[in-house]
């Protein structure tokens, strides 16, 4: 069960982000860590009831680091101001889609699927769709799917046809002008520290975990692929 400690650090992390402050509260940090890092476990075994993929991850590597990496931002506070993980079969450094969430007050929400893929890994996600289009809508047009998730993130989708595929059908067309292969829930602050919060999580996990493996097996496929 989360604790709603985590809410009011991370609040006041974000009205104190720098090292003389994180360094003064470090164990309140490392006491939601730790609570983070149990309910992480215990997703990673939900979701492996029905994503085998997941089993055997470790916690701690599948949650993201409270440091930001600021060297190529404007903004250089030191800390972030939520915590996340990203359970994804073969770890959260693979390439593969995956299942994620992340808490911070007014911002709770889970994710699955592939943002921002590198253009072979695009093109590939976007070959599969072409290749298999009945699959795909067949996913994508599920009942408790299309209600929990409504569709793919609408972010920064092209205008038009990506190259290579302008003769796609009607169908499937909106499907290939997607840059980032995710969909998203989100969650009012009260509802993710209630008791009940993990196997509501693992459920809407469950629901993506179609989507999830048709990604990956595009993924797959292109790792198999002989080099020229």
């Amino acid at each position: 069960m989360l604790n709603k400690d985590i809410f009011r650090f991370f609040n006041e992390l974000s009205q104190n982000n720098h090292k003389e402050w994180f360094d003064a509260h470090r164990k309140e940090y490392e006491a939601i860590r730790k609570n983070f890092l149990e309910f992480t476990t215990e997703m990673i075994g939900r979701i492996s009831e029905f994503d085998p993929g997941v089993r055997g991850l470790e916690a701690s590597k599948c949650m993201f680091r409270i440091n930001r990496d600021v060297r190529f931002s404007k903004n250089k506070d030191p800390y972030k101001t939520h915590i996340a993980f990203s359970i994804t079969p073969g770890g959260k450094k693979t390439e593969h889609a995956g299942y994620y969430f992340q808490m911070m007050q007014g911002d709770c929400f889970t994710g699955g699927g592939l943002y921002a893929p590198m253009p072979p890994v695009l093109k590939a996600i976007r070959n599969e769709v072409y290749y298999r289009p009945d699959e795909f809508l067949r996913i994508m047009n599920n009942k408790d799917f299309k209600k929990t998730f409504g569709g793919l993130s609408e972010f920064e989708k092209l205008k038009k046809s990506p190259k290579g595929f302008e003769d796609a059908s009607d169908k499937i067309m909106p499907y290939l002008m997607h840059k980032h292969f995710v969909v998203s829930v989100t969650f009012k602050d009260s509802e993710v520290t209630k008791a009940d919060f993990a196997g509501r999580l693992a459920e809407t996990y469950r629901l993506q975990r179609p989507f999830i493996q048709f990604v990956n097996e595009a993924i797959d496929a292109m790792e198999d692929e002989p080099a020229l």
